[in-house]
């Protein structure tokens, strides 16, 4: 399985062996306190539905689970925090283009208005998985999600709702929003403590699936060598993400 991932404005090619927002529903979904924030991943779950996205063959079903067929072998996965605030998503469209992915994973920074940046991307013709961050707003989210027209309605998903994607022997579980509100922007925003882990209780990955996180904020890592180390050495990663990797039985992590 081969990967792009976009980290600080740069894409890194990664190689990996693998054989409707109402005020009543926002009010139900916050939380308040020092960081408050939004349980997007708790919003209601999407209906069961089979469709076909260009050769991709997708079914969701009543357990918030995707599975995704077709995809040739190897497949590429493109995945990439969005372009942020005051950027052009037609150039952020057209980078991602350019690497031909089979599937595409946007993970948060999609702008206070992400309906062009969706839009766009949904016009490239793989499937878009959407996995909001801390900085992104549920609402204007939802919003957009729910604006799309055309064929990038059914190639665009709204992650944040489901609990595992599976792509061959592939398992992503999607982890949207700021770890404890941290980060995030705003009371709007989406997030997760730790009395939502079990929200993610999956059964061990069966039939040779590998499977890994696909979030916005990255699980602590361990020693000189963890990738989520910061500013002077500093470990940026989080404790709680690692957490729900460990329950979820992850092996892996893909992070914006």
């Amino acid at each position: 399985m081969r990967y792009a991932v976009r980290v600080r404005g740069r894409w890194i090619c990664l190689a990996l062996l693998l054989v409707g927002c109402s005020c009543d529903d926002e009010e139900e979904l916050a939380v308040e306190g020092d960081a408050p924030y939004v349980r997007c991943h708790a919003a209601e779950a999407p209906a069961e539905r089979r469709w076909s996205v260009g050769a991709l063959r997708l079914a969701r079903d009543g357990e918030r689970r995707l599975t995704i067929e077709g995809a040739p072998e190897p497949a590429r996965l493109a995945v990439f925090a969005g372009p942020g605030p005051g950027a052009r998503p037609s150039e952020a469209a057209e980078a991602v283009a350019g690497l031909e992915p089979h599937l595409i994973a946007v993970l948060g920074d999609l702008g206070d208005e992400p309906g062009p940046l969706l839009a766009a991307l949904g016009g490239l013709g793989p499937p878009v998985l959407v996995v909001p961050g801390g900085a992104d707003r549920r609402a204007p989210l939802v919003e957009a999600l729910e604006g799309l027209e055309g064929a990038a309605a059914d190639r665009v998903v709204d992650a944040s709702v489901l609990r595992a994607i599976r792509l061959g022997r592939l398992e992503l579980v999607p982890v949207p929003g700021a770890p404890g509100g941290r980060y995030a922007v705003d009371e709007g925003a989406c997030g997760f403590s730790d009395d939502d882990l079990d929200a993610w209780a999956l059964d061990e990955p069966a039939d040779g699936a590998h499977r890994v996180l696909l979030a916005w904020a990255g699980p602590e890592g361990e020693g000189d060598g963890s990738v989520t180390r910061g500013l002077m050495g500093t470990e940026a990663g989080s404790p709680r993400v690692g957490r729900l990797a460990e329950a979820v039985g992850a092996r892996g992590a893909l992070f914006a």
